[in-house]
């Protein structure tokens, strides 16, 4: 069959009615090739043959619909990309006392849809469950299921095709329209992005206003009068629900509060300019003149720490990274190393850089790769066969230290442009990346794959080719580290060493079979990357990888931090991890960086101190605690959207039953719609709530109510809302309750 490439959401808002409702009923069968005829047929009478081959040509013309040839001559057409067609539409439930079947209720579509040639259906059990009253409108979503025949005749026969439908959203006097929350796309003022898989065919809001504020969260309604045919959404009264362009005027005082420094002191800034006018000579040598070496990165980067090059041979390929090696710009002695020390990372909000670990004219500067700049580098050269995969170096053979002088600063999307239009200079990367990919997919099944990140110690590799080579870099020197038994920098991350949940995942893999637990330590903290794999690897040889795949995930990963030993990385899947692509960024980089330069015979002022296991702790010990620091000050700006956003999710919803108490607990129960609609099932979860699988109870704790649990009773039925300022402190209620007069 042929196949294009997935049409963008933008090509939707310009569609005429005509081929919206060619696509909409196309949604109906978001699997299956049909042909012109069979589509057709799904129109309904009142919609001229003329119109829908004006709708199909145009669809095809645009990309968003496919036209092939089948093995017997038929034209088969589907839509390249159904995701963004929408999903919904609007119903009504007839009277049920004119004899509807037991398992089926017809609906009566609105909005246009009714003029299909299409009998929407919903199960009697997804009526009862979503407690819809006969002669009210809701908002139902298509579901990928077939009637069987047997269903079809508990229905009755019908010239029209009949289509099972989900409800998602009841009506009522209490709720005349649900509420829809929607992102500001960047770059876009006036679009936006809804926040729900059912919405995505529905993206711009057809009131003008004033231009929207990127990445701020707007409340926008769907009423019982919506059609998909004209998928424009109007802005409610109170339309902002969040912007996080109010919480960066308070950032400096967020600084203060985690004591995450704001900006370096002016002799830093005065020895940044120093170092920037006289640091070098630093020369490429002519070797390099015949490489073509670039950069990617997104338009108006400045600090650019990374470039690469790749030449094709006969025996295969000769990949080198080139990252930009400030430990050669300034050594350990130097101010600057002591406040890089201290900033530790630098921290960003949102495209705005509060504070880079260097300062910005040497960040911007000799620490940059900028086209036509010679620029000091530790490289990392990989050696790939002509099947992709990775041929065998020795240390010196993979880094040296070297000047480049990089040409081509290109764009992400000027990068596949020119590959698109065949220039051999960037061909060479897809053609790369390809061999590797399909090595990977032909390898034998490695155990560690099937559930962790790209790596390549696994063979498995990322598509973005940035980070396929930055994860390859750290990964490269992470394991030259370990091979050599050097303190370092590495980042470990491992299985929790909460006893109880270490313990627990090992109560659970000897269920399976009780060799399997004792492959790990008795000690979460003694576990390592190199254990797992070796459980994954005798699992898989008995037909238990995925089950014990799964109890690894369900097992909560402690967050990664530096040490100076090597414990592995778990979630990347290597079996060492030590940072070295973004020495300007990253503190830790640069430790790392000048560890291999002494490795390599290279000399740097100070650095003889990496040697003592002891100071190596003690940086990464305090870039563990930068590291905490901003990780609250980003979930502290986190929870307020969070909060945000569930507030304006619960501003209306239906009663809650208390199903059971227990001292520390309470069991809310929903008969009639699912919660995570209405509530974000990630941020419950990060608070201690607990959804269950079907979607309708939460498990609270008590304090969450700012009441002892003795004010519940069982049985008792209420409302549960947010409360109209999320918490600032331990004694103010996240949750309101008020019971049902």
């Amino acid at each position: 069959m042929g196949k294009s490439a997935p049409y963008s959401a933008d090509k939707l808002k310009d569609l005429s009615k005509d081929e919206r409702k060619v696509l909409f009923a196309f949604r109906a069968f978001p699997s299956k090739f049909i042909g012109a005829d069979n589509w057709y047929d799904l129109m309904g009478a009142n919609f001229p043959r003329q119109n829908f081959s004006k709708a199909l040509k145009n669809l095809c013309q645009k990309n968003i619909i496919t036209r092939s040839i089948s093995d017997s001559g038929q034209e088969i057409y589907r839509a390249s990309n159904s995701k963004d067609i929408p999903n919904f539409f609007v119903a009504e439930i007839p009277d049920l006392s004119s004899g509807e079947n037991e398992k089926f209720i017809t609906l009566k579509p609105c909005g246009g849809v009714e003029d299909l040639n299409i009998r929407f259906v919903m199960r009697t059990k997804d009526f009862h469950k979503y407690a819809f009253m006969p002669g009210k409108k809701g908002l139902f979503r298509f579901q990928d299921l077939q009637l069987s025949q047997e269903e079809l005749g508990f229905i009755g026969a019908s010239s029209q095709k009949t289509i099972c439908v989900e409800p998602s959203f009841a009506f009522s006097a209490k709720r005349e329209a649900t509420h829809v929350i929607a992102l500001a796309q960047r770059s876009k003022s006036n679009q936006i992005r809804l926040l729900g898989d059912m919405y995505k065919g529905v993206l711009f809001s057809g009131a003008a206003h004033a231009s929207l504020k990127c990445d701020s969260i707007y409340r926008f309604k769907i009423s019982s009068t919506y059609s998909p045919f004209s998928p424009r959404l109007e802005l409610a009264q109170m339309q902002e629900v969040y912007n996080p362009h109010s919480h960066v005027k308070n950032l400096a005082s967020s600084l203060a509060k985690f004591d995450i420094p704001g900006q370096h002191k002016r002799r830093v800034i005065d020895e940044a300019k120093r170092v920037q006018a006289t640091a070098g000579p630093f020369i490429t040598p002519k070797a390099n003149d015949n490489k073509f070496i670039i950069s990617i990165d997104d338009a108006g980067t400045k600090c650019i720490d990374d470039a690469f090059s790749l030449e094709r041979h006969s025996g295969g390929d000769t990949q080198e990274t080139y990252l930009i090696a400030v430990p050669l710009i300034f050594d350990m002695e130097s101010p600057l190393y002591e406040a890089s020390l201290n900033v530790g990372q630098t921290l960003y909000a949102g495209k705005r850089t509060v504070c880079p670990t260097i300062p910005t004219m040497l960040s911007h500067g000799h620490a940059s790769l900028h086209a036509g700049q010679d620029c000091p580098v530790l490289v990392v050269r990989s050696e790939y066969n002509l099947d992709g995969r990775l041929v065998d170096l020795d240390f010196k053979q993979t880094f040296r230290s070297d000047v480049i002088r990089v040409n081509k600063n290109i764009t992400p999307q000027d990068f596949k442009k020119a590959i698109a239009a065949g220039d051999p200079r960037y061909t060479v990367y897809q053609d790369f990346m390809d061999a590797r990919r399909n090595m990977a997919q032909q390898a034998s099944a490695t155990p560690l794959r099937s559930i962790f990140n790209a790596c390549s110690e696994t063979g498995v590799i990322d598509s973005n080719i940035v980070a396929d080579r930055m994860i390859h870099a750290n990964a490269t020197a992470g394991k030259w580290f370990a091979e050599k038994g050097l303190y370092a920098g590495y980042r470990n991350m491992g299985i929790s060493t909460s006893a109880a949940h270490y313990d627990f995942m090992r109560y659970n893999l000897g269920k399976i079979s009780a060799p399997f637990a004792q492959i790990l330590p008795v000690r979460g903290q003694d576990c390592t990357a190199e254990d797992i794999g070796t459980l994954l690897v005798e699992a898989d040889k008995v037909g238990q990888k995925d089950k014990v795949a799964a109890i690894i995930h369900d097992t909560k990963l402690n967050f990664s931090q530096y040490g100076a030993m090597n414990k592995g990385h778990i979630d990347i899947g290597v079996s060492a991890y030590a940072t070295v692509s973004s020495s300007a960024r990253r503190h830790i980089d640069y430790i790392n960086q000048a560890r291999l330069f002494l490795e390599l015979g290279i000399d740097i002022k100070g650095a003889d101190k990496l040697y003592d296991q002891s100071y190596v702790q003690d940086v990464c010990d305090h870039l563990n605690d930068v590291q905490l620091r901003h990780s609250v000050l980003f979930q502290n700006s986190h929870q307020q959207r969070s909060y945000a956003i569930m507030k304006e999710l619960s501003e209306s919803i239906e009663p809650v039953r208390v199903a059971e108490i227990t001292g520390k607990s309470v069991l809310l129960r929903y008969e009639n719609f699912d919660v995570s609609t209405y509530f974000n099932q990630k941020s419950l979860n990060e608070l201690g709530i607990e959804l269950d699988a079907g979607r309708e109870e939460l498990v609270m704790p008590s304090y969450f109510t700012g009441q002892s649990e003795k004010r519940f009773t069982y049985g008792d039925v209420m409302y549960l809302h947010m409360n109209k300022d999320y918490p600032t402190s331990g004694t103010s209620p996240f949750f309101g309750f008020k019971t049902m007069s």
